[in-house]
């Protein structure tokens, strides 16, 4: 044991000697050297608890766009290629279940001359007294309304032999109701009314929803 001692302090004098002739420090005692460079063959994977996240950290925001890399201005890099817009792009979606066609409208030019000929032969029957007839062209709520009051009219023109002369003052249009309308100049033989008539299609025929004297 001695022996092996002196042999021990020999050579560690003999190292001292030589670290001070050269000035270099020689290595501490338990010291690991880790090679320059560690490949990630020599990295073996272990188990780690779950990393430790610091709250007083913001998440910087990633730099890449879905259109491709971008600088920090989110303005695509050179080359990158610019997000394809989606085609409902700016569109505003329409609620489920909202009635957003109005009821007449889209008339066709057939229909104006449907329309245009409704009116005729609706004073037509007046002129003849056939009261059946003018009652028939109105909608089922509207006729219930006016029934007795157009048969009452009709009655006192056939009695005093009365005609009606209808003029157009202004043509057929759509409404903001999405129904069309006419304005018609009326002379009775003592004055002159002027008279709105509006029309909807309903179950794809033309009925007149409104007929009378306006300002």
């Amino acid at each position: 044991m001695l022996t092996r001692n002196l042999l021990i302090a020999g050579v560690l004098a003999a190292v001292a000697m030589l670290t001070a002739c050269t000035g270099q420090t020689p290595p501490a005692t338990n010291t690991v050297i880790v090679p320059e460079r560690i490949t990630s063959e020599s990295v073996k994977p272990t188990a780690s608890a779950a990393p430790v996240t610091d709250s007083s950290r913001t998440a910087e925001p990633p730099l890449e766009s879905a259109g491709g890399p971008s600088n920090a201005e989110g303005v695509p890099a050179a080359g990158a290629e610019a997000p394809t817009p989606s085609p409902n792009a700016g569109q505003v979606s329409t609620p489920s279940g909202t009635q957003t066609a109005t009821p007449s409208a889209g008339a066709s030019a057939e229909d104006f001359a449907t329309m245009t000929q409704m009116v005729e032969v609706y004073w037509g029957a007046f002129n003849a007294y056939d009261a059946d007839l003018a009652l028939s062209m109105l909608e089922e709520n509207y006729r219930a309304d006016e029934e007795e009051l157009i048969r009452r009219d009709i009655g006192r023109m056939k009695l005093f032999r009365a005609t009606l002369e209808v003029s157009e003052e202004k043509p057929l249009a759509l409404n903001e109701a999405g129904d069309y309308e006419i304005y018609l100049k009326l002379a009775t033989p003592v004055d002159t009314r002027r008279v709105k008539m509006v029309f909807r299609r309903i179950e794809g025929q033309w009925r007149i929803v409104f007929s009378d004297e306006v300002k």
